[in-house]
């Protein structure tokens, strides 16, 4: 089944004017449906004090206190100081829900996770061998025709 060039394009707007309305929706929406307050809410005047927050960096300090974990908001450093004993080690990814005190300081740790530094590059390293597995696969049986910008059977 052969599709015209004008039945491309309007399904191709159709698709795009689709896409454009979903992201709108999700912008608009999302904030109401935050279950913890945002990086947002907590730089702001509006400082959630003693409540729950979610948030998450890298470990960047440890020391007997408690660890410091730092995380970029709009080109904005944040650095928390989260007390108790440090669960990972330096440089390692971690989401904490937890109590927020003053001065960026979390008081008590409901939950965290933690994702290892040698782990997340694992994972990144497998996500490029797979894709240049599947691209291979995909230049293997298919061609650019530049003349026609589509891809072409071999």
């Amino acid at each position: 089944m052969k599709i015209d060039a004008s039945s491309r394009i309007f399904i191709v707007s159709i698709l795009i004017i689709g896409l454009i309305i979903l992201c709108l929706f999700y912008s608009f929406e999302y904030k109401k449906n935050l279950k913890h307050p945002s990086y947002e809410t907590i730089l702001s005047s509006d400082y959630p004090l003693n409540q729950v927050v979610y948030v998450e960096g890298s470990i960047t300090e440890i020391n007997q206190d408690g660890y410091y974990i730092r995380d970029n908001y709009h080109n904005r450093d944040i650095i928390f100081k989260v007390s108790g004993q440090s669960p990972a080690g330096l440089d390692d990814q971690v989401s904490i829900l937890g109590v927020l005190g003053p001065s960026y300081q979390i008081l008590s740790v409901e939950e965290i996770r933690i994702i290892s530094d040698w782990k997340y590059r694992f994972l990144l390293l497998r996500s490029f061998l797979a894709f240049t597995f599947l691209l291979i696969i995909f230049l293997h049986y298919w061609q650019l025709n530049i003349k026609k910008l589509t891809f072409e059977r071999r």
